[in-house]
C-alpha cells in the first residue's frame, strides 16, 4: 500500500482504500494486500443486484414503462385537481380554463423543471436502476438500502460480512427517501408515492435485539391505495401491517395528506423526546409536519410549488425547504416563521447539508458547479440569515500516468458532511466518478471571509472491496483485502455514518448497485486536549 500525495489524483488503476491523517492511502486494483493499518475496521463492498421478479405480468417499476406510467398518473393527478378547483369557482370557460390547467406545466417544461415537479428523484432513480436511497442508523453500524423494486434492506456488520434483511410492502411505491429517526432503537421513515411509511423495528421486544430477525419474503403488489386520497374528515391515514417479509416483532405505519402525494424528502426532528418528522411533496406546495405519536399532520403552506428538498437542522431550531421555482424557504420552529431566500440563478437547489451544529448549510444549484452556504447571526431573536458563495469547480480534464484524460469537477451533484464529527466534506459531481474531499473548520463569520471555511484534501476513486479473514489455520490475524475497480460507474448517492470511533466512515452508493465504504482515520479535535501548565 502507498501513501500519495493528497492533492493528487489516483490513476486509473488505482483505488482510494482510507484517508489516514488527511492523507489518502491508494493501492493498485491488481492486487492483493495484507492490511495492518492502525487495525482498520473493514467494510466490504454490498452488491446490489438487478432483481428480475415480475408481478402478475407487469415489469418492476424502474422499467421504462412503468416508470412513464407512473409519470402520467402524477401529472393526470395534478390535472384533475386544478380542474376540479376551476370548477367550484364557477368562472371556468373552455378556453380560459383549459389554459389554466395546461399553461403551468407548459411553462415547467419549456424551464427544464418539468422532471423535477414530477418527481425528479423517481424518474432518475429508475433510469440508474438498482438503487433508490441508502440511510444510515443513527446508534449502530446498520445500512437500510432502497432497491430498485422498492424493497428496502437492512445491512449489519457480523464479522467482515454484511448480512441483510428486507422489508416489504404493498404501499411501498416509487420510494424515493428515507431516514432513521433519532433516539430510537429502530424506526425508520420511507417516502413513497401516495404515503409515508413508518417502520418500527423494535415494537414488541423488551430490549434490543442483538440482531434483525425476518420472515421470508413475499413478492410485493401493486397498491390499491389511490394517489392523493383521503377517506373522510381525517387528515391523516395509518394502516398498521405485520404481514410475511417484514421483521418479527415490527409493524409498519402508513400516512397520507390529501393531495400531499409523490413524496420527495423527508427529515426527522433531532430534538429530544420529538416524534415530528417534515415532508415534501414533488406537486403540492406544503411542508406536512407529522406528529407520529398522535398520527396527526399540521400543514405549512406557502406559496411555493414543488417542494424537493426538506432539512431539518441538527439542532432542530430550522428547517430548510427548496422548491423547483429556485426559492428557498428557511423555517424557525420555534415560533414558526419563515424566511424566503431566491437563488441569484433562479434554479432550483441540487443537493443540501447542514453542518453538525446547525449553524451553517452547504448547498448548490442544479447543473452549477458553485458550492453556496447559508449561515446565521446567532445574536440575532429573529431570522437573520445570510447565502453567500463559497467556491466554484469548474470542468478540469487531468492527463494520467496512462495518457488517459480524466473529466474532474463540474456541476455538483450531492454534498454530504459528517455529522459525527463535522470535520470532513465529500462532494460528487454529475459528469465525474471522483469524489473530491474536504476539510472542513468550524464557520464564523472571520472563516466565511477569508475563505477557509473548508480546504481540499484530494480525491477519492471508488472501488469494490472483498475481504477475506483470516484462517483459523493461518496464525496471521491480519485479513486479505482484494480490490476491484469500478469501471466507469456513477456515484448517485452519499452518506457519512453516524456511528464510527476512529474519523468518519463514507459510504458511497453506485449506479452499478455497488455500495462502497471509505474509512477516514484522524483524531476528532474535539478530543484534542491542551497542555495544562
Amino acid at each position: 500500500m502507498q501513501a500519495t500525495d493528497r492533492r493528487k489524483l489516483p490513476q486509473s488503476d488505482e483505488v482510494t482504500l482510507a484517508e489516514v491523517n488527511s492523507e489518502l492511502a491508494c493501492i493498485f486494483t491488481d492486487s492483493i494486500r495484507r492490511l495492518s493499518l492502525m487495525q482498520p475496521s473493514l467494510f466490504p463492498t454490498i452488491q446490489c443486484g438487478k432483481r428480475e421478479q415480475t408481478i402478475k405480468g407487469q415489469k418492476a417499476w424502474a422499467d421504462k414503462d412503468a416508470d412513464n406510467q407512473a409519470l402520467i398518473d402524477i401529472v393526470w393527478n395534478q390535472l384533475s385537481s386544478r380542474f376540479a378547483d376551476l370548477q367550484q369557482t364557477g368562472v371556468f370557460h373552455a378556453f380560459d380554463g383549459a389554459w389554466q390547467i395546461l399553461a403551468p406545466v407548459l411553462k415547467s417544461i419549456f424551464r427544464d423543471e418539468f422532471a423535477e415537479m414530477l418527481g425528479e428523484k423517481h424518474n432518475q432513480n429508475a433510469r440508474n436502476a438498482y438503487i433508490k436511497a441508502v440511510a444510515w442508523h443513527p446508534h449502530r453500524e446498520i445500512l437500510a438500502v432502497a432497491h430498485q423494486d422498492d424493497v428496502v434492506f437492512v445491512y449489519q456488520l457480523e464479522g467482515h460480512k454484511w448480512v441483510s434483511r428486507m422489508l416489504s410492502h404493498e404501499f411501498m411505491v416509487d420510494v424515493s427517501c428515507m431516514e432513521w429517526k433519532y433516539r430510537s432503537a429502530g424506526t425508520l421513515a420511507v417516502g413513497a408515492r401516495s404515503g409515508v411509511c413508518i417502520w418500527d423495528l423494535y415494537s414488541n421486544t423488551g430490549k434490543m435485539p442483538p440482531h434483525f430477525s425476518f420472515d421470508s419474503g413475499v413478492p410485493k403488489k401493486n397498491p390499491n391505495v389511490s394517489s392523493g386520497s383521503s377517506s373522510g374528515s381525517s387528515s391523516v391515514s395509518g394502516t398498521h401491517s405485520s404481514t410475511s417479509g417484514l421483521a418479527k416483532g415490527a409493524y409498519m405505519s402508513y400516512l397520507q395528506y390529501p393531495k400531499h402525494t409523490s413524496i420527495l424528502s423527508l427529515s426527522w426532528d433531532p430534538t429530544p423526546g420529538s416524534h415530528l418528522l417534515a415532508t415534501t411533496s414533488a406537486i403540492d406546495s406544503t411542508v406536512v409536519i407529522w406528529d407520529t405519536l398522535t398520527d396527526t399532520a399540521t400543514p405549512l403552506r406557502r406559496p411555493d410549488n414543488g417542494l424537493h428538498i426538506v432539512r431539518w437542522s441538527p439542532n432542530g431550531v430550522w428547517i430548510f425547504v427548496a422548491s423547483v421555482k429556485g426559492h428557498i424557504r428557511v423555517w424557525e420552529t420555534r415560533r414558526w416563521t419563515d424566511k424566503l431566500i431566491l437563488n441569484p440563478s433562479g434554479r432550483a437547489v441540487k443537493s443540501a447539508c447542514w453542518t453538525p451544529d446547525g449553524a451553517n448549510l452547504f448547498y448548490s444549484l442544479r447543473g452549477e458547479d458553485e458550492l453556496r452556504m447559508i449561515y446565521f447571526n446567532k445574536a440575532s431573536s429573529g431570522i437573520d440569515c445570510k447565502s453567500i458563495s463559497i467556491k466554484n469547480f469548474p470542468v478540469a480534464e487531468e492527463t494520467l500516468a496512462s495518457g488517459e484524460k480524466q473529466k474532474v469537477n463540474g456541476a455538483i451533484r450531492n454534498i454530504c458532511i459528517d455529522q459525527v464529527t463535522g470535520e470532513r466534506m465529500v462532494i460528487s459531481f454529475e459528469d465525474s466518478n471522483v469524489l473530491a474531499l474536504f476539510l472542513v473548520r468550524k464557520m464564523t463569520g472571520l472563516a466565511v471571509a477569508t475563505d477557509s471555511v473548508c480546504l481540499f484534501s484530494g480525491y477519492i476513486r471508488g472501488a469494490a472491496l472483498n475481504v477475506q479473514p483470516p484462517s483459523v489455520t493461518n496464525i496471521s490475524t491480519i485479513p486479505i483485502v482484494n480490490t476491484e475497480s469500478l469501471g466507469d460507474a456513477q456515484p448517485l448517492h452519499i452518506t457519512f455514518a453516524r456511528k464510527f470511533d476512529h474519523g468518519s466512515l463514507l459510504s458511497i452508493a453506485w449506479d452499478n448497485g455497488a455500495v462502497t465504504f471509505v474509512p477516514l482515520y484522524f483524531l476528532d479535535s474535539s478530543k484534542i486536549t491542551a497542555p495544562k501548565f
